[in-house]
């Protein structure tokens, strides 16, 4: 999926899919598509498309002798977050250059800080890395929504803000959305946090590894293939964050050398995966679900399992 910088992913979108739908993709860029003998640039302001997907869909009735195809998601966390927990105080948006400008106040205080008062919270935990890492606000929302004619439903989400500066007013963030009461911390980019999220995910690829060959070897007409792989990174994401280049793309050439990958950088990376795995509970900290993230990569790697008891020699992908 693609989607337009000043559209965002929705929440919408999140909560129209079942939970076991993965999606991922550039959640802050344009691409060029075709609709009929038209051309267009998403972004472009005489086009009016703000997301387009590409969506493969299970066939329920598939015919016998047909295979499975399955895609399987692993994310790369890089951010860490800083406590407190603030509530948002005081909202005023300006749709003129996309920003918001808060004030905020503890959850256990009454006392509203402004931008600077925040960011000096801020700079006194993170030390040195304060100055040279991005440095974000995770913003806990809970809204109405509905898909279609369903009834409206209350879902809580989690989306990032860039923090754009403060002073003795306000607190400035990159974005729209912002809402009086919702609740956020502050996240920064970290190397360190990154490539150790990095290592977990060349873990998994490898457990995947070893379970298609475990799998291959009990069954030798039943061989399962990793066809392809995929990434979306930050564009932050690079040889001057890791100190090092190709970090990202690491653990699928590791485990699967030979196999084809692509991958893409981004200013926002779509990487929508169940609550109740342990990268969403790494990257968010919350309850809330998130689907835009920043400073991390998301891995779609498509493998495919042929139908039981078919030789071989005559399968065809």
């Amino acid at each position: 999926m693609c989607s337009f910088c000043r559209l965002d992913f929705q929440p919408d979108h999140d909560y129209a899919f079942s939970t076991e739908t993965v999606i991922v993709g550039d959640g802050g860029g344009q691409i060029i598509y075709q609709i009929g003998n038209v051309v267009n640039t998403m972004g472009n302001k005489d086009c009016a498309t703000a997301t387009l997907a590409l969506v493969f869909a299970k066939d329920r009735n598939k015919p016998p002798g047909v295979g499975e195809t399955q895609f399987h998601f692993f994310f790369s966390n890089g951010i860490c977050p800083f406590e407190p927990t603030f509530k948002v105080a005081s909202v005023r948006e300006r749709h003129i250059d996309y920003s918001t400008w808060i004030t905020a106040k503890r959850l256990t205080h009454q006392e509203n800080f402004d931008g600077q008062t925040l960011l000096d919270h801020v700079r006194h935990k993170a030390g040195d890395l304060f100055d040279h890492q991005a440095l974000f606000i995770g913003v806990t929302k809970k809204r109405k929504c509905s898909v279609g004619m369903e009834k409206v439903k209350w879902i809580t989400f989690q989306e990032f803000h860039e923090v754009l500066r403060g002073d003795e007013e306000y607190l400035y963030v990159n974005g729209l959305g912002i809402k009086n009461e919702d609740t956020f911390r502050f996240y920064m980019s970290d190397p360190d946090t990154a490539l150790s999220s990095y290592k977990n995910v060349s873990e998994e690829l490898k457990c995947l590894k070893h379970a298609y060959e475990d799998d291959t070897r009990n069954h030798t007409s039943h061989k399962k293939t990793i066809l392809c792989g995929i990434s979306f990174a930050c564009c932050g994401r690079g040889e001057p964050f890791f100190g090092r280049a190709n970090v990202d793309s690491l653990p699928f050439l590791e485990n699967f050398p030979g196999v084809p990958f692509a991958g893409t950088f981004c200013a926002g990376e779509i990487g929508r995966m169940d609550s109740s795995s342990s990268n969403h509970e790494e990257n968010c900290s919350t309850t809330a679900r998130c689907c835009l993230h920043v400073f991390s990569t998301a891995y779609l790697v498509v493998s495919y399992t042929p139908p039981a008891n078919t030789p071989l020699a005559n399968l065809h992908l």
